[in-house]
């Protein structure tokens, strides 16, 4: 729906090829890309995995994050606001209890964007907004509901980031 608001041509000389450093350190390799949509308007997407296992934590999921960003200035340089959504799902055991879950989230961000050189460009960023969550919710040893058992409606950060991106032309 998003894509449909705004102009799908993408400038040949503005693709961006991203990774979000915050996401590296909780063990989740990443990878994006942010398109220039407009004079002022870039269309941001990311996917995330995390399929590691840590002494008796277990996680498998998955985060895929689009974003609207418009920029002030021009884009890929300086501040920006969007608008974002996150989607994703965790199968996690943690402590004798096992979660397995869907969620969305939808909410505004800001962020700026640090030149580096002529191709290389550190982007900060936070965003806030509202995220709906349910989960299967069940103790070691037992068996795994058949229908999610916990719901949560929350305001809740939906996005925070320190990426690095290289600018492709």
């Amino acid at each position: 729906m998003v894509l449909l608001m705004f102009p799908l041509v993408a400038l040949a000389q503005r693709v961006a090829v991203k990774t979000n450093l915050a996401h590296w350190a909780t063990a989740s390799p990443n990878l994006g890309a942010e398109l220039v949509l407009g004079r002022k308007v870039t269309l941001d997407f990311g996917v995330a995995v995390n399929p590691f296992s840590f002494g008796e934590t277990q996680t498998r999921a998955y985060l895929l994050s689009p974003e609207v960003r418009y920029w002030p200035g021009r884009p890929m340089a300086g501040h920006f606001v969007g608008v974002n959504a996150s989607m994703g799902q965790y199968d996690l055991s943690w402590r004798g209890t096992n979660y397995n879950g869907d969620f969305f989230a939808a909410g505004l961000s800001y962020g700026y964007v640090f030149i580096l050189g002529r191709r290389w460009n550190l982007e900060a960023n936070i965003g806030v907004g509202w995220l709906r969550g349910r989960c299967k919710r069940w103790d070691d040893g037992g068996n795994a509901p058949s229908r999610p058992n916990v719901h949560r409606d929350l305001v809740a950060p939906t996005r925070i980031g320190v990426t690095l991106s290289y600018i492709i032309k």
